[in-house]
């Protein structure tokens, strides 16, 4: 398609120079064969311009449907690759070790899908139009090149020396706004989320202005980076206008000198003038896509390196692909076997060759100072961080290279719990489509989580928007929401990680009460500083400094 365009393209400025010729001096001006072989002088001067007019709005219609097509098919094309890469990014995301997840910003990687991938969609369309444009300009300069040698060298000359000279001005200041443009919006991200996530603490302390600016001076960064971009996609047309028009000058000035009938130069110029129409937006496009390649450098290697790293995740914990987990129908015993983690940098292990048993049914508490390992130990634990030493074990069965084999029985109730922003049903069946979810195992996850008066007491019941993260909610109706989610899922092992430490006395003592109840029925890992909190517990472990004993 891109080359019948080009064909098309061609041949309508060649036929300008005929056209202009007839216009203006008849048959005269066209070549004897071509008038003798198609008996041209048969035809009056009306007869021919309406031919060649008709000829020529022929192939311009031609032209432009097919060039309307292959734009479409462009455009689709560069947007199904931001579909693919925002899928393949997320898939990473989900995908990366636990480790290294934690070692970023969230705001990098909402960066990342949000901006970075349309912006390098944008460059495929932007780099396909180019080479389209390229095949046109070919074919534009070789025709030009063979119709007249002498002007078409005057051309190249004056064309070469401003673009040369324009690229070598810009090249640097692209580059260097692509990065800032990519650092700047990043930390838009990161100032919003932290404005509006600490909206009640920042409003208390008055300290609005301070978020505001740090805001407002990334957003003069990302702007002026935009600025200079646009500015300089914008400089060629003007430097493509002073081109064609030190070229007519020059070109007239000549003729004057060296050519008696200037009437004799309107074809040539014709199609000179034709070619410069069509090429002043194709060198326009081109300069844009060369502008916009370099300016797009930092996207194109920050996303080339994560979904690399996406790949080497997905092939070291294809979390989301098909496993060789071991398929475990109840677990019996949780084993931990000289279990030690070390995080990247650091100097000593935050666990230390920690040895643990956990039976079906029991209640453990885990308590210690801040720092001392908890929540790494869970976060082992669960398998979202890989012990450097050690072994985890579910009946028996070595599960350290396939964690989803517990997770398949396990709910992790953290100090914040997971709310989105959706009805009561679509948070207690968390991921289920809404056609899918299983009504009767709802009302069994509700009755079991005691949200009966909950759900009661919500405007729409079931059907109650809950806000971004809950926000309509209280911290104990939050905690019984994660709860039924749990008995949903039928998962039999609670770990609950400071769950109830941000929870009033009255509230917490009614989820610990209700806990009690769970006894023997289903397994529970508490993690917390609070005595509280272990009430419910078989037994209560110290760990201290990467160790663990009983207390």
């Amino acid at each position: 398609f891109f080359i019948l365009v080009s064909t098309l393209d061609l041949l309508g400025i060649g036929i300008i120079g005929p056209f202009l010729g007839v216009v203006f001096g008849g048959a005269d001006n066209l070549p004897h064969n071509i008038v003798a072989a198609l008996n041209l002088a048969d035809y009056s001067h009306t007869e021919l311009v309406t031919m060649l007019a008709a000829i020529l709005i022929f192939i311009y219609t031609i032209k432009s449907i097919f060039g309307a097509l292959i734009m479409r098919s462009v455009i689709t094309f560069s947007q199904n690759q931001q579909v693919h890469h925002r899928q393949k990014l997320i898939t990473s995301y989900q995908n990366m070790p636990y480790s290294k997840m934690i070692q970023r910003n969230s705001s990098d990687y909402v960066n990342a899908i949000q901006l970075m991938v349309p912006n390098y969609a944008n460059l495929v369309m932007f780099f396909l139009q180019a080479v389209g444009d390229s095949i046109v300009a070919i074919m534009i300069i070789g025709f030009l090149a063979w119709t007249n040698p002498q002007a078409f060298g005057f051309l190249v000359l004056i064309s070469g020396i401003c673009l040369v000279g324009f690229d070598r001005v810009v090249r640097n200041l692209m580059t260097n706004a692509g990065r800032d443009s990519n650092e700047s919006a990043a930390s838009i991200v990161r100032h919003t989320n932290e404005s509006l996530r600490g909206f009640k603490e920042i409003r208390v302390l008055k300290q609005e202005r301070f978020f505001n600016e740090n805001l407002v001076e990334k957003a003069v960064v990302f702007a002026s980076a935009q600025s200079l971009i646009n500015f300089i996609s914008m400089l060629p047309k003007y430097i493509f206008e002073m081109i064609i028009i030190i070229f007519i000058a020059g070109i007239s000035i000549t003729a004057s000198h060296m050519v008696s009938d200037p009437v004799t130069l309107i074809p040539t110029l014709g199609v000179f003038g034709m070619a410069s129409i069509r090429m002043i937006p194709l060198a326009r496009s081109f300069s844009f896509t060369l502008s916009r390649i370099r300016y797009s450098k930092d996207t194109v290697m920050k996303l080339a390196a994560d979904l690399e790293e996406a790949e080497k995740a997905s092939q070291a914990t294809p979390l989301l692909a098909a496993t060789a987990a071991p398929k475990i129908d109840n677990v019996d015993t949780i084993s931990l076997k000289g279990i030690s983690y070390t995080y990247p940098g650091a100097n000593r292990p935050a666990l230390n060759d920690i040895t643990l048993e956990i039976k079906e049914g029991d209640h453990v508490g885990i308590v210690g100072t801040s720092g001392a390992g908890k929540t790494t130990l869970v976060d082992t634990l669960l398998g979202l961080l890989p012990p450097s030493a050690g072994q985890i074990l579910v009946n028996g069965i070595p599960i350290t290279q396939n964690p989803e084999a517990l997770w398949q029985h396990v709910a992790y109730l953290p100090q914040e719990i997971f709310i989105i922003d959706g009805s009561v049903r679509h948070n207690i069946a968390l991921g289920v489509p809404v056609e899918s979810i299983d009504d009767n195992q709802l009302d069994f996850a509700i009755k079991q989580a005691q949200m009966d008066d909950v759900i009661s007491n919500l405007p729409d019941g079931l059907t109650t928007n809950l806000g971004e993260n809950g926000v309509k909610l209280s911290g104990g109706q939050r905690q019984r929401i994660a709860l039924a989610r749990a008995f949903y899922f039928n998962r039999r092992i609670l770990v609950l990680d400071e769950a109830t430490s941000s929870l009033d006395v009255d509230t917490e003592s009614q989820i610990i009460n209700y806990l009690k109840g769970l006894k023997n029925k289903i397994t529970v890992i508490s993690i917390t500083h609070r005595a509280k909190s272990l009430e419910h517990c078989d037994r209560i472990l110290t760990i201290d400094d990467g160790h663990i004993k009983l207390k």
